[in-house]
């Protein structure tokens, strides 16, 4: 990430090319922003990527991931931007407030055989943007995910929240933004956070749950929200 100050921003303006888990950055900036001197009563997160030009449409067919008729373990290239306004303040009704990150590395790939998956980085990641909000396992009612549809990536997240869960529950619902919108890479970030943001209540996904997302790196990012 860096800093740039030009003469149409504010000279505290980041730029990250840092994927998907990049929000868990940019959360992280936002709050040093807010708990700095002359801090700004908003930040502005934006998200912005795209898989539809013809380079990286040839580079993913050739790798057989994009999925089609003949391949149904791949993903829909999307494009798309998407924004956030955030506060620290105390909102007059219901708001959706992020209540822990946690970012953490996995070393398993699904381009490299050698490595067993055993899903430790995602893992970790979610335990600790559990534990930044000072939550159990036991407090979630749901969880998300940024994933684009390739199979690997689901079997992560199910063995992740498998080793998170503390008890079987009867319904625990697992929302996947790309199913509406495809893979749009850094997008995700922002999106999943005002997507969800306007689906939870109690009678739907419930007030409390955990959001995840990964770079193909192998950087993994968690969020603990909570709609108060």
């Amino acid at each position: 990430m860096s800093n740039r100050p030009e003469e149409d921003y504010d000279p505290r303006t980041i730029l990250g090319c840092l994927g998907k888990a990049g929000i868990a950055d940019a959360l992280l900036g936002a709050g040093s922003m807010f708990a700095g001197e002359a801090p700004p009563e908003y930040v502005i997160i934006i998200g912005v990527d795209s898989f539809l030009d013809a380079a990286s449409i040839e580079h993913f067919l050739a790798q057989e991931r994009i999925r089609c008729s003949i391949n149904p373990d791949g993903f829909i290239p999307g494009e798309a931007a998407a924004a956030i306004a955030l506060t620290p303040r105390q909102s007059s009704g219901h708001a959706l407030w992020i209540e822990g990150v946690g970012t953490a590395h996995e070393p398993a790939s699904p381009f490299d055989e050698a490595t067993s998956l055993r899903a430790m980085g995602l893992t970790k990641a979610l335990r600790n943007a559990l534990q930044s909000a000072n939550w159990s396992a036991d407090d979630l009612l749901f969880h998300a995910s940024a994933i684009g549809g390739e199979q690997w990536y689901f079997k992560e997240a199910a063995l992740a929240m498998d080793r998170v869960m503390t008890r079987k529950v009867a319904y625990f619902p697992h929302r996947v933004a790309a199913q509406s919108v495809g893979e749009i890479g850094a997008a995700f970030g922002p999106l999943i956070l005002s997507w969800i943001g306007a689906e939870m209540a109690p009678d739907d996904l419930g007030t409390r749950g955990l959001l995840h997302l990964g770079n193909e790196n192998g950087q993994r990012a968690a969020l603990a929200i909570h709609h108060r």
